[in-house]
């Protein structure tokens, strides 16, 4: 099996970073080419923002690519949803087999990342990403407690998603509850994950702190 257009859309959170889905969306067009759809859960204020000295317009530019590219797409939420229920909105409002799950500061630096990632697939998986041990407050427990796929880059099997009694539900570490009720052998590690990527793990931390809850 593989991860292609055909059966794989793209999903990113933005919250007044646009700038980060930008760089993001050059970074795939890159080296996924034009055919894959983006979407956007847009959890922005749509506020003049001012960083440092420069006051600017954080949307526009994000909304006018939306205009020239029809695959990329943006869910307008108009308030905060937080990280989690984030992603769960995207997921329940995308109809692709599968969704790579992209953090909003997450960049492509190389190709083939889809064909690699096809050869972890085995039936019935649920989650394909960086594999780690977290406890119940999502820190890291370096190889005891909830194995957990890290969401920064994650792919989905959108199917298998809605079969587990719980969603992403919050902020911080928004997987928490749903891994620990999926079967651990349906969480597929794919440890040398971040050779593809250029990221942060910093997010919207960088502007807005810790002080997001949800």
């Amino acid at each position: 099996m593989e991860f292609n257009e055909k059966n794989l859309e793209i999903l990113t959170v933005n919250y007044n970073t646009p700038d980060y889905i930008i760089n993001q969306y050059k970074s795939i067009r890159k080296f996924l080419g034009n055919k894959f759809i983006i979407n956007v859960v847009d959890n922005s204020d749509h506020k003049i923002k001012k960083r440092g000295k420069k006051i600017i317009d954080l949307n526009k530019d994000l909304y006018n690519i939306s205009v020239e590219d029809n695959n990329f797409k943006i869910f307008k939420i108009g308030k905060n949803l937080h990280h989690g229920p984030g992603m769960d909105y995207g997921i329940n409002n995308i109809k692709s087999d599968y969704i790579l799950i992209l953090d909003s500061d997450v960049k492509f630096k190389k190709p083939n990342f889809l064909k690699d990632c096809s050869k972890k697939y085995i039936e019935g998986f649920n989650c394909i990403g960086l594999s780690i041990t977290v406890d119940k407050t999502g820190h890291n427990t370096n190889g005891k407690g909830i194995k957990y796929i890290h969401p920064s880059i994650m792919i989905l099997n959108r199917k298998e998603y809605h079969k587990i009694e719980a969603n992403f539900i919050r902020h911080g570490a928004p997987c928490i509850e749903y891994m620990n009720k999926v079967k651990k052998e349906k969480l597929i590690n794919f440890n040398n994950i971040k050779e593809y990527f250029d990221y942060s793990y910093r997010g919207t931390i960088k502007y807005y702190g810790l002080s997001l809850k949800g």
